[in-house]
């Protein structure tokens, strides 16, 4: 047992308390299909920008994904906010990454955040 197991449990007990409005709930049909991305960490573009080694590679994905009729889970940690501003960000990927998500429309795309609990 660690130190944060009591806040763990609190947490997943709060999480599945009977509280419908704290889970979305996702189609799962036959004909229903999600990519999950996460962990992208887009940048400036520049040398600090991890991403942009990964960059061609999403894309490509990301168009394999529209094409064949998926959704996209973004699972956090897309942007580098600790280290980029977010209009650095939008900047160099609004017309690349962010073009193509907004191609899914929004009905496709789900957005879930994680929040570090200090």
């Amino acid at each position: 047992m660690s130190k944060n197991d009591g806040e763990i449990v609190k947490r997943l007990e709060e999480l599945y308390s009977g509280d419908e409005q704290n889970i979305k709930k996702l189609p799962l049909g036959i004909n229903d299909k999600y990519a999950v991305f996460s962990d992208l960490h887009l940048g400036d573009g520049l040398g600090a920008d991890n991403f942009t080694r990964n960059e061609e590679t999403a894309i490509f994905a990301l168009k394999y994904y529209k094409d064949k009729g998926y959704s996209i889970i973004l699972l956090g940690d897309i942007e580098e906010f600790w280290q980029f501003d977010l209009s650095e960000i939008i900047q160099r990927y609004d017309n690349s990454v962010y073009r193509l998500l907004r191609d899914f429309g929004k009905d496709k795309v789900n957005m879930y955040h994680t929040v570090n609990a200090q």
